[in-house]
């Protein structure tokens, strides 16, 4: 009987080890539960307030796109050269003006502009002191003309109207010319 006791006791005593044991990993897988619980709660809320700031930048960026569109519509981008025919030639690339300007207002922006209104149009007649000279009226002279690069020949061509009459529009590309005349 002392065998069935002492047995009985060693029984006992593993089984109390297990429930113990068990009862120690249950509370560590619980509280592993628990805190992973807490975790993915936390990354739901962080990840709502992503989604309320990334919600809140396409709003901005959608408004800034149609402020961009409009800026855009009221200004043009051009570039304008200034050759003083003796190899000196200034460009302002790049150059913000309101939708509108002519060739005249952008000229008259960049640089000291002289120049006398007529019936057909301004003429000028200096630019950054580079005055036209007449060396014979009517058969020989300098004098500053415009023109305009177009792209699709890729050559300068001269330009048709007065600078007062011309309207820039985007991406133009345009030269003053201080250019030796004879006829």
């Amino acid at each position: 009987m002392r065998l069935n006791i002492n047995l009985y006791n060693v029984l006992l005593i593993l089984l109390l080890a297990w429930a113990v044991t068990s009862t120690v990993i249950a509370v560590n897988y619980y509280l592993m539960y628990v805190d992973s619980q807490r975790t993915v709660k936390e990354l739901k809320e962080h990840c709502h307030e992503l989604e309320s700031i990334l919600s809140s930048l396409q709003a901005e960026a959608s408004h800034l796109t149609k402020k961009y569109t409009e800026l855009r519509r009221m200004i043009l981008t051009v570039n304008l050269a200034i050759d003083y025919g003796n190899g000196t030639i200034i460009w302002y690339n790049g150059t913000i003006v309101p939708n509108g300007s002519t060739l005249l207002s952008l000229t008259v922006l960049l640089a000291k502009v002289e120049y006398k209104l007529y019936p057909m149009g301004a003429y000028i007649t200096s630019i950054n002191d580079v005055s036209e000279k007449i060396i014979t009226p009517g058969k020989e002279g300098y004098s500053w003309l415009w023109y305009i690069y177009d792209e699709e020949k890729n050559t300068w061509v001269a330009g048709l109207t007065s600078a007062d009459s011309y309207l820039l529009r985007d991406g133009d590309t345009v030269m003053w010319k201080y250019t030796h005349w004879k006829f």
